[in-house]
This record gives C-alpha cells, sequence and structure tokens, in this order.
C-alpha cells in the first residue's frame, strides 16, 4: 500500500480547519480512499510458506542445516523484499509431513520445473575484469532436491521472481 496515499488521507483528516467544509472533505477521503484500495489490489503479493515437521536429514552436507538456519534466512530474505518495495510476508508452518517451500503457495519445485536456470560466464558478466573470490564449494546449482533447506540462493530467488512476473503479467494498468 503506498505510504503517500496513507500520508494524504491522514493529513485530510488532521486538517481540522477544513472540516467546516465537511461535504467536500468527504469526497476527498474517498478519493483516497479509492485510490489506496486500487494501488492495494494491484499490487503484487508474494507469500513465502516454510513448512516443516522436523530438522532436516544430513546437515552437514545441506546449506543450511536446521530449521532455525532456513528460517532465518527466510525471514532476511522477505525483509529485503519489503525494503525493496514488495509486498511480501513470510509464513513459518510447523505440520506432519517432508520439509517444504511454498511461494503464493505453489511447490519451489513446480515453479522451477519450468524454468531453464544458467549462471553467466565470466565474459558475459557485469564485473569482468575484477578479481574474484574463489571458492572450493559445491556448484551453485548442485543440490539434493529432497531436502528443500539445501536450495541454492539463485534457485529461491528466480522462483520468487517467476511467481512474481506471473503475477504481474495478469496486471491491468
Amino acid at each position: 500500500m503506498p505510504i503517500c496515499n496513507i500520508t494524504r488521507l491522514i493529513d485530510v483528516l488532521r486538517d481540522k480547519d477544513n472540516w467546516s467544509y465537511i461535504g467536500i472533505n468527504l469526497i476527498n477521503i474517498c478519493n483516497i480512499l479509492l485510490i489506496v484500495y486500487r494501488d492495494y489490489k494491484l499490487m503484487a503479493m508474494i507469500d513465502i510458506e516454510y513448512r516443516h515437521s522436523a530438522e532436516p536429514k544430513d546437515p552437514e552436507n545441506i546449506r543450511r542445516p536446521s530449521v532455525k538456519i532456513m528460517t532465518d534466512y527466510l525471514t532476511n530474505l522477505v525483509c529485503e523484499m519489503q525494503m525493496a518495495d514488495i509486498s511480501s510476508k513470510f509464513i513459518n508452518t510447523v505440520h506432519d509431513g517432508p520439509n517444504m517451500l511454498y511461494i503464493n503457495g505453489k511447490d519451489v519445485h513446480d515453479i522451477l520445473n519450468g524454468l531453464k536456470i544458467k549462471i553467466l560466464d565470466t565474459d558475459e558478466s557485469c564485473d569482468h575484469g575484477t578479481v574474484q573470490i574463489v571458492k572450493f564449494d559445491r556448484p551453485t546449482l548442485d543440490w539434493k532436491k529432497d531436502i528443500i533447506e539445501d536450495i541454492p540462493d539463485i534457485l529461491v530467488k528466480n522462483a520468487i521472481s517467476k511467481v512474481f512476473a506471473d503475477i504481474n503479467e495478469n496486471r491491468i494498468l
């Protein structure tokens, strides 16, 4: 919800000199509320839900070895999105069954099935010519698909981008 419209509404309500023109103020308030509602309806909402029942298997060999670390990672990701003015929220759910990550109700595996993820070559990247830190780690796209806590950051962000693009594709301006 755009802050400027809410601020405008609060300013109209606080200005006691204008209360003598109550009819005009009611029209202004109704117009501002309609703008706020319209902006709210057009905003893409991203719900990230982490459903978990137990600690992940094989914690020594995965990226996020506990439910708490995965929860902290997703909470920070949602905060980043909110700071970038993307409407999002994190839902942490305890349930019976395998641990899973859902974005707007869709399983991350299903979202990623339709995507072709390609890592840029050094020549194609923006940081060509800069010093790179050499890592002796697993390849970025190598992960254990049956353990959701092992999903790479780049795949989570690509899944969120796909859902965000699908929402905005159906938006009429």
